[in-house]
């Protein structure tokens, strides 16, 4: 993944001496590969969104169970906000809000379900590992900028 943002900053954005003018030389099958990569990412993104709603709002004896519910909490908004970052690269702020507001959203939505209870605890755990999730993929994206703006 990291190798193919890499050629998308090498091969599109690439500019090079032309005796008489810089050109642009913009790699087609880069930015193709690019775009389906970040509608993989936010298909991914928000069936995980959907995914996170189900387990928080359907009844406790069809939750699905793994772990932890703490860890499995900060787990799968962690994955959600790496995701929608993946999909959404330029928009991190939106991201973040996007995943924090589900959170507090579904959180609160479990206090009118009878047999869920929605507690501030558990909003800090999905809060914390959602923006970890984003963090982590915005950390990501710094690197491979920063090694693509060097090489070039």
């Amino acid at each position: 993944m990291g190798d193919l943002f890499g050629v998308f900053f090498q091969s599109c954005l690439y500019c090079f001496s032309n005796n008489r003018r810089n050109e642009i030389v913009i790699n087609k099958s880069a930015v193709y590969k690019l775009i389906m990569l970040e509608r993989l990412f936010a298909t991914a993104a928000w069936l995980t969104l959907a995914f996170i709603a189900y387990a928080t709002l359907s009844p406790i004896g069809l939750r699905p169970e793994v772990t932890n519910p703490d860890i499995e909490r900060f787990g799968a908004y962690a994955v959600a906000g790496f995701l929608f970052v993946m999909a959404y690269p330029r928009r991190t702020i939106l991201v973040l809000a996007i995943v924090i507001g589900a959170a507090v959203v579904l959180e609160a939505l479990q206090l009118l379900t009878p047999d869920r209870h929605g507690k501030f605890a558990n909003l800090v755990v999905k809060a914390s590992g959602g923006g970890m999730g984003v963090m982590s993929a915005a950390f990501i994206f710094f690197l491979v900028r920063n090694k693509s703006e060097k090489s070039v």
